[in-house]
Formats: C-alpha cells, structure tokens, sequence
C-alpha cells in the first residue's frame, strides 16, 4: 500500500469535498508522468530514495531553480547531487536564514561535498535570494504570508488565550491535556503537530515563500529540496492560501465589472451581531459564484512549476501547476497590505468563506475586514484569512481524485472558539 507523508495524505482523502469533479483533462494525458494541468496538484507517495535519479534530474533540469533547506546539507546526499546543483549559474539558491543556520557548520565541515564543490569552481552556480528590505516594494506582502504560516505554530497558544479569557486563569494540567486533545480532534497530525513546535527563526516559512514569489515572478520553474516534513506542510498551505486568495482577486475583477449580473445574499443575522464576525457589518454581502470557479480563470496564461522534494530515508514529489498571473495578487497584497483586490474601494473579496458556518453555501464575501495582529510587531491581516491559514481541511484540485475546487470546507465545531 502506497504511504504519503502527513500532508501528502490530504490528497487521498475526499472528507474535504463537497463532491468530487473531474479535472478538464483528456484521458490520456492523466496517465503523462510529466503532465500537470493548471491549478493543480501532483503528489507521490514515499518511495525508496534513489539518488541517480535525482541527480540526473537536476542535470537535465535546463533553468530551474533549487532551493535547498538547511537540513540537506548533511552527509546523506552524495557529492554529485551539489556538483550538479552548481553546475550551472545561479541553480542552487540560499535564503538568507538558511546560510546563517549553515555557515558556522560548513566553516567546521570543509570535507562536505557542497564546500568542494563550490570550492571546485561551482561559487557561480549559488545565488543568494533575500527578503525585501523594510519599506522596499514586495516586503508587505512577504511579511503577510510568513505571518499567517507562522501563525500555525500558535494555534495552542491560541487555544489557551482563549481558554484564559473565558476563565480568568490558568489551564490546570488536565485542561491542558484537554486544550491539546481539542487542537488534535479539530486540526488533525498536520495541525497539532505544528501547534507543538515554536515558530523560531521562521527559516521554513521564509525559504518557501521566498521559493514560491521567486516563481511567480521570475518563471523559472523552481523546486523546494527538503527533509523537513514542515517544510512540506508549509509549501502546501502558502500555495493553497494564494490560490484561494489568486481566485478572490479574480473574482472582484468580474464583479468590479458587472455586479448587477451577481446574485446577493444577506450574512445571517447572528452572525453579523457576534463580536468575532470578521468583519464589518456594514455592506457585508455574500456573492453566489460557480463552486470551482474555473470560469474566472484568464483565458491564456503562463504555466510555471512549483515543487518541493522530499529527500530523507525516502523520497516523495509534490508539484503545483502555478501561473504567472499569480503574481499580480502578490502586488495588490503588497500595495493593500494584505486585500485580495484594490478595485472595491477598501472593500475586499473572500473567494472562501468555510470557515463561517453558512452550510457549505458556494458563495463568496465582500466587505470590510476586521483585521488582526497575530504576531508582536508583525503585519495585521484579516481575521476569515487567520481562520484560513489554520484550517487543516483545504479542498484542492489533483489529478489523482479529481477534486477542482481549491476552497475549503472544514468542521465548524472548533470555529466559535477560535474567532475570538
């Protein structure tokens, strides 16, 4: 039997769906190893490593970029798997966290494969790609997303706030076991296992942001090399959170455009009155749209892949068939500070709203947002957006089952709790 990491198992399961629905793909084409519609993902289950293989890949991989994460650098991977990474100018590239963690290693390690060979005459091959600096265009928008990664690590310290304010004190051991207990049932192994680990130096979440925007904005097709199954986790929800946050911006383009050609929906008395509602009940408005939204999509644009690879004791493939014109949603984020759209007037666009219980309604959300600090010093971000980054329960469009939609439809019982 097939065995997928943690977050591969998302895409073997279709509790997440409302319905499955088949990929506009002909029959063939699904049987192409190498074939990978739009908006879509591939994933592999884990297999025997099988380094050869790997190598001779990322020899032939013409201009893709390779961003490794710190803990690849050890002795497992052959010699040749850096020579071929800096085999070509600028393949292998570092994120500023990631040499920091790495340098002092490398200085105490100078028989490592990836010191000779850059030694060897392969320093044209390493590049280095940096943040935006404070204030500079790019730098909201990455803020923003690291945040809401980031976010995940907090997701029990969450509950205990939560569980303080409703009580006045403490969490004794039992309700502490409890907390824990509520964080498991609600978010499943991906969800509690990141709400075990401290966010530290967010070295993950900025190598795959950074991965990811480097993409989008170069077209290089670009690949996350990893034996961190966090890492994976994160390169599935950043993707996960632009695509559903790409198909908003879409969608308030066409409603910017003709409006009156949507249906309207009035947001449920009791849930414009709750003091969590995330947002402002004034001129909030539900939009019936098409369940897999595929019909707002441009009608050309430019393919790009994102993959990460896992490379441990064994090996497993996640790919993402991204856009170019994803990285005009990365702009507005940017210029906003974290809209979806920058054409309703300071009103933004939820392509989701499963997280409020509206029962499983295909509709979409313009409104004001209430917005929240969830980091100290960090960026504000729309509450429904905090709901989004920790729900656990994304639905995804997969060649393999066939679902198209890449909103989510998570359980509501942990929901009420978590808005405030």
């Amino acid at each position: 039997m097939d065995r997928f990491s943690r977050t591969g198992q998302v895409f073997q399961s279709n509790k997440t769906s409302d319905g499955t629905r088949e990929l506009p793909v002909r029959r063939e084409l699904l049987n192409d190893p190498t074939y990978l519609p739009r908006l879509s993902w591939k994933m592999t289950p884990r297999s025997p490593a099988d380094w050869p293989t790997l190598i001779e890949s990322v020899r032939e991989s013409g201009n893709a970029a390779f961003f490794c994460d710190n803990c690849v650098y050890d002795y497992t991977a052959p010699d040749d798997l850096w020579e071929a990474l800096l085999a070509t100018p600028e393949r292998l590239v570092m994120t500023p966290n990631v040499w920091r963690e790495l340098h002092p290693w490398l200085i105490k390690h100078p028989d490592h494969g990836f010191v000779r060979a850059y030694k060897g005459g392969g320093s044209a091959g390493l590049t280095l790609r940096n943040p935006p600096e404070e204030g500079a265009p790019g730098r909201k928008a990455y803020d923003y997303y690291v945040a809401l990664l980031a976010l995940r690590h907090d997701t029990l310290d969450r509950m205990r706030r939560v569980f303080r304010k409703e009580n006045g004190r403490e969490p004794n051991s039992d309700e502490e076991k409890a907390l824990a207990a509520d964080v498991q049932k609600a978010f499943g192994p991906r969800g509690f296992l990141l709400a075990n680990k401290p966010a530290g130096r967010l070295t993950d979440e900025t190598l795959v942001y950074l991965a990811v925007e480097h993409a989008l904005s170069t077209g290089r097709p670009t690949v996350v090399l990893t034996k961190d199954a966090d890492v994976e986790e994160h390169f599935f929800k950043l993707l996960w959170l632009i695509e559903t946050h790409y198909r908003g911006m879409l969608l308030a383009d066409r409603y910017a455009k003709m409006f009156s050609q949507f249906r309207f929906r009035a947001f449920p008395e009791r849930l414009l009155s709750h003091p969590a509602f995330p947002f402002e009940p004034e001129n909030a408005v539900l939009i019936e749209r098409d369940p897999d939204m595929r019909d707002i999509l441009p009608a050309k644009s430019r393919f790009v892949s994102i993959e990460c690879i896992y490379i441990g004791k064994e090996f497993g493939h996640m790919a993402f068939g991204a856009e170019r014109e994803m990285n005009r949603l990365l702009r507005i984020k940017d210029e906003t500070g974290g809209l979806n759209t920058d054409r309703l007037g300071g009103r933004n666009l939820h392509a989701s709203v499963s997280p409020l219980p509206l029962g499983g309604t295909d509709c979409a959300a313009v409104a004001h947002d209430r917005w929240e600090f969830i980091q100290p010093n960090g960026p504000a971000v729309p509450k429904l957006d905090v709901l989004l980054a920790i729900s656990t329960q994304e639905r995804h469009a997969t060649v393999f089952r066939m679902a198209v939609s890449p909103l989510d439809q998570p359980d509501t019982r942990w929901r009420q709790q978590l808005l405030g």
